[in-house]
């Protein structure tokens, strides 16, 4: 579904020039679950966000389901992650004056999206993140799990082809960040969104299909990771609340 051939990405640091990546080829099939793993500040970011068209990359062409993105001009880029991509940030970005309810269907809002569609979606992605009850709260009201899936909710209610998280599970507990991975492996199997996830926790390596790591600017593939397994304990267990 996504293609990268050749990025390169590079960042002025004073007088010198810092390659971040150099020359990166990845193919994520559709509704795939992989993690681009490595330390912080290796690139897993600026990959994640040359992935999602958030930054440019200096050189390479990007691929969509053999649609050269390149071509397109900003505002075509705009109105396309805004109907196919889905984000979930570390911090996860939610409006703070806005309710959990409010900031779910926020996506829905600026596609337009009719009022009783709009209704169906956040109350079914609300129950499927096991938000239930809690729909009416503000950020400030939850805990940082709760935030999370709001994120995941929020990124899901478009129900777009991609998701793109940045370390998902960075600012949660042992428990939660578990907890977290297997809702996100599972609704990716549930609605067939690929998803890419960038983390420094070897821990999420049993749920994916494919990992990438990077170093030095340069990207490997490592075979898949015990994903049967990870698999296995979704079925019959749900998603803990």
């Amino acid at each position: 579904m996504l293609s990268l051939r050749n990025i390169s990405k590079a960042y002025q640091a004073g007088e010198q020039q810092q390659q971040v990546l150099h020359q990166l080829s990845l193919d994520l099939p559709q509704g795939s679950f992989a993690a681009i793993l490595g330390p912080s500040g290796c690139g897993k970011s600026t990959l994640l966000n040359i992935c999602g068209l958030i930054n440019p990359a200096d050189s390479g062409e990007i691929h969509w389901q053999g649609e050269n993105l390149n071509k397109l001009s900003a505002n075509q880029l705009s109105l396309f992650r805004r109907r196919y991509l889905g984000y979930v940030f570390q911090s996860y970005q939610l409006i703070p004056v806005m309710s959990a309810w409010d900031n779910i269907a926020y996506p829905l809002m600026l596609l337009n999206t009719p009022k009783a569609l709009m209704q169906e979606r956040v109350a079914q992605v609300i129950d499927q993140v096991g938000l239930t009850g809690m729909a009416h709260k503000k950020p400030s009201q939850l805990s940082g799990g709760q935030q999370q899936r709001v994120a995941i909710a929020r990124a899901l209610v478009k129900q777009p082809q991609l998701i793109i998280a940045d370390e998902p599970t960075a600012n949660l507990d042992a428990d939660t960040a578990l907890i977290v991975t297997r809702l996100l492996h599972k609704l990716c199997r549930q609605y067939g969104t690929t998803v890419l996830i960038a983390t420094h926790d070897p821990r999420l390596m049993p749920w994916c299909d494919q990992v990438f790591h990077i170093a030095q600017g340069h990207l490997e593939r490592t075979s898949k990771q015990g994903t049967d397994q990870a698999q296995a304990k979704d079925q019959g267990q749900g998603v803990a609340a």
